[in-house]
């Protein structure tokens, strides 16, 4: 693995912005495409749209701060886990699963909810209603499919110690 990552410290800055930042600011771009064009359909939905499209923006930084919140907590609880050496076994299947369902419950349960409190003056009652729904079926979504995409992205990868010298 550590072959893989030689290159960042010897190839040109040049060549490593077009490596690394182009598929970056690509990937920015098709997500503002795809927010303008969610837009333009929520714009148009009869009746509610305007205040459909409203409510699309009021809500969007609290989802982004939570979701930021989340991947923080679920990235330092995976770096643990060396999943690059190709080994995702039952235990670190288990720490992965918790990791995601810990982060998930505590962003969606409490930091969104305190957040449309304090910023919206939301009714709590509702909001952590809202919070409950969204943390089970996050947790139950990241769980499954980030379970089954580190699975797949560990079989790719040779397991540490398991190729021998010539």
């Amino acid at each position: 693995m550590t072959q893989d990552k030689k290159f960042l410290g010897t190839e040109p800055v040049g060549r490593l912005l077009w490596k690394l930042a182009v598929p970056t600011v690509i990937a920015q771009l098709v997500n503002m495409l795809y927010n303008i064009v969610d837009r333009i359909y929520i714009g148009h939905i009869p009746g509610d749209g305007s205040l459909a499209l409203t409510g699309v923006g009021v809500c969007l930084p609290i989802i982004m701060i939570t979701s930021a919140f989340v991947g923080v907590v679920v990235g330092l609880f995976t770096k643990k886990l060396h999943v690059e050496e190709g080994d995702f076994n039952k235990k670190k299947v288990g720490v992965f699963a918790l990791a995601n369902v810990i982060a998930n419950l505590i962003g969606w349960i409490v930091v969104a909810p305190v957040l449309d409190i304090l910023i919206y003056a939301e009714p709590a009652k509702k909001v952590f209603a809202q919070g409950v729904f969204a943390g089970i079926s996050n947790s139950i979504t990241a769980v499954v499919v980030g379970g089954l995409l580190v699975l797949a992205y560990t079989k790719t990868i040779a397991k540490k110690g398991s190729l021998d010298k010539e």
